[in-house]
């Protein structure tokens, strides 16, 4: 006896993400303070604002029926949000937690073993090989958090330069970040004029982490930075430089592979999909507004769609779908924004 293939849909917390569901301010805000190590009389309330849930597609095997004893098994996609904090809530909290314990924090270039002097101190190039004499060129930066007591520490300049002298509370692992020089967009390969800016935020953001500021399960040290510069340089691929790359590359970068920009177009499209159900399930009207918007922006068959265009109708749905759950909850009369896909 076959019985009807029905799957039982997953929704709701798994662990420290969300599945197909967002959660209210009030559950985002209740988990924040059970789940994240806030230390002293410091209030979680004042960081939660700075958490980003950063939406996802993941495909996973379910159990849909029976045919006698044997189970159906079919694969099925789901929208999964994990949780991210953004750089300048660690940088707020990790100055409250030093007033508080009357600490002296220093967040400062890590010690580069061969500084380049056309380079500010901590920052260095990164060429990674992509075929013969070819590779990519990036810009890195590496900082370090330093806490001291308050009061002890002392610093004197010498001819290998200054030396800070203290009672250490904390030092930690130094944190890097790496970014392209050069990128792909609609009109070609283009050279990325915020790479200094975006290599010190992140390595900034990831120092605190390695720090222990602000660490949020399932996220570690990664911020929400971190995450929609990885999405981007997977949806466009970073530009080969023509340059012969050196014998030795130094330190190791993890990078995405540009062959993988079809696979990120993919996955990017699974969720505009997944988005665009949950807004005509909610929220018809909006979904009727996006679609005439798409129409408008001249936008064909969603498989027709390539980066970087499809980053932009993915940041649109994305906007259009947070818009209308915040006017949902302000209707409603919930305190507080509903908490934001990322965008």
């Amino acid at each position: 006896m076959t019985e009807a293939a029905v799957a039982v849909p997953r929704q709701g917390q798994e662990g420290n993400r969300w599945v197909n569901t967002v959660p209210t301010a009030e559950e985002l805000a209740a988990w924040f303070e059970k789940n994240v190590k806030v230390e002293g009389e410091l209030p979680h309330s004042d960081y939660v604002g700075g958490v980003v849930l950063i939406p996802a597609t993941e495909k996973s095997k379910t159990v849909t029926g029976f045919e006698g004893a044997a189970p159906t098994i079919a694969e099925i996609e789901n929208l999964v949000l994990t949780p991210y904090i953004r750089v300048e809530t660690r940088l707020k909290y990790f100055h409250d937690l030093c007033d508080q314990e009357r600490w002296q924090g220093f967040i400062e270039a890590a010690p580069i073993e061969e500084q380049d002097p056309k380079l500010p101190p901590g920052f260095f190039y990164h060429l990674v090989p992509t075929g013969e004499n070819r590779g990519v060129r990036y810009i890195a930066c590496s900082m370090q958090v330093t806490i001291y007591e308050k009061g002890s520490v002392q610093e004197r300049l010498t001819k290998k330069g200054k030396i800070r002298t203290g009672t250490i509370v904390r030092i930690a692992p130094a944190g890097t970040k790496a970014v392209p020089l050069v990128r792909t967009g609609r009109n070609g390969s283009y050279s990325d004029d915020n790479a200094v800016m975006k290599a010190e935020t992140g390595a900034i953001g990831r120092a605190l982490g390695m720090a222990g500021m602000l660490v949020i399960p399932g996220s570690g040290i990664a911020t929400a930075e971190d995450v929609q510069e990885a999405r981007s340089q997977e949806a466009s691929g970073p530009s080969p430089d023509d340059a012969k790359l050196p014998e030795e590359v130094g330190t190791v970068a993890i990078v995405s592979d540009p062959a993988s920009a079809p696979d990120a177009d993919e996955q990017m499209r699974e969720e505009i999909t997944t988005i665009l159900k949950a807004m005509e399930d909610d929220f018809p009207e909006t979904a009727a507004e996006f679609k005439a918007w798409a129409k408008e922006k001249g936008y064909g068959a969603l498989g027709d769609i390539v980066s970087p265009q499809l980053r932009g109708l993915h940041r649109k749905a994305t906007m259009m779908f947070n818009e209308a759950g915040q006017k949902k909850s302000a209707d409603s009369g919930a305190e507080g924004d509903k908490p934001k896909l990322e965008e």
